[in-house]
């Protein structure tokens, strides 16, 4: 979500449109400041956890109007994220997303806008 209008989604998957919410984070690791003045650099080791909200809304135009909400709570874990590593080493904790809907989360965390945004 927008931290500035909380009405505006700023993460979705994009078939499904999945809003995905942080809900916690948690960063474990040692970073350290090497070099000179003039060529400093920052070395780091981390490992990051979150707890994400997958949210399907399905809304309905009648009479009876609203919406209806599906929440599904999954975890993300980075272990060992290297300041000179090539790539992440990502894990996914989707045991209670429906079948349906974790490939698309997946997708989304390994490759798609969720990729960026770790």
């Amino acid at each position: 979500r927008d931290p500035v209008n909380i009405d505006r989604v700023v993460a979705q998957t994009p078939w499904e449109n999945l809003d995905v919410d942080v809900v916690e984070a948690e960063l474990d690791g040692e970073i350290h400041l090497c070099g000179k003045k003039e060529s400093a650099f920052l070395e780091f080791e981390l490992d990051i956890g979150m707890r994400v909200d997958v949210i399907r809304r399905i809304w309905y135009f009648d009479e009876v109007g609203g919406d209806v909400v599906h929440r599904w709570p999954a975890i993300v874990h980075i272990a060992r994220f290297e300041a000179r590593s090539s790539g992440i080493e990502l894990s996914l904790g989707l045991e209670e997303v429906p079948a349906e809907y974790a490939d698309e989360v997946t997708w989304y965390f390994r490759e798609g806008l969720g990729y960026q945004f770790l």
